[in-house]
């Protein structure tokens, strides 16, 4: 079976003995990039400046401006301060495909300064075999590359970059919808959220193989450190 027949959330196996086989890409969250939202205020300040509002009024006009821009970097950074930290997998809680092998998994999320978001998976197969995800992305909707061990070891033999792409939209200020690629074809998509208490981290998926046949998966985190 191909990566492209069996795409399940980061980097699941299609068997143990294929167990570092890259597919597809991690769920995560991510934020909307500040400085797009900047811009945005600015065009409707600049907007504002120029209405036919009396000239006295520019101060009211540039406070508008500010409060939208406010506005639109809280909805900006909506899902980033809930998914900082880490999460651990709750396999009891999870739904996973008899091809899936994974006995646990650990996910960090770091907020670096210019808001990227660093999404770190380590995780252990049933096997006993290691293997690791990351991807540093903003929620923008662009596709974002994701390396594990496969895809890393080309790299730096030959250079070839990654198939595995991932791309996220903020929902509201728990969720996001994802989309996961291998050479531009969606084989994984759905939603991330965080619970409100902040406390567990649920990612409903579906795999969709070269056929289009959907198989869900439900992956269940708790919160171990952060927030």
């Amino acid at each position: 079976m191909s990566q492209r027949e069996l795409a399940l959330p980061p980097g699941l196996p299609e068997s143990e003995d294929e167990s570092r086989a890259c597919l597809a890409p991690a769920i995560h969250a991510i934020r909307l990039e500040p400085i797009a939202a900047l811009e945005r205020s600015e065009r409707l300040e600049s907007e504002l400046s120029g209405s036919t509002l009396p000239s006295g009024d520019y101060g009211m006009k540039k406070t508008i401006a500010l409060l939208v821009w406010s506005l639109l970097l809280v909805r900006a950074n909506a899902q980033v301060p809930q998914v900082l930290g880490i999460w651990e997998l709750d396999l009891k809680s999870s739904v996973l495909p008899a091809t899936f092998p994974l006995a646990s998994e650990t996910r960090s999320f770091d907020l670096r300064p210019d808001g990227y978001l660093v999404n770190l998976v380590t995780r252990k197969l049933t096997n006993g075999r290691p293997d690791f995800i990351q991807i540093v992305s903003k929620s923008d909707g662009k596709d974002y590359p994701q390396y594990q061990s496969i895809p890393l070891a080309t790299l730096q033999i030959d250079g070839t970059k990654t198939p595995l792409t991932y791309a996220e939209t903020v929902i509201d200020d728990h969720a996001v919808n994802v989309i996961a690629k291998v050479n531009g074809q969606i084989n994984t998509r759905g939603v991330r959220r965080i619970d409100v208490d902040g406390k567990t981290m649920t990612i409903d998926v579906v795999a969709i193989d070269s056929s289009g046949k959907e198989t869900p998966i439900k992956l269940v985190f708790k919160r171990v450190a952060g927030k």
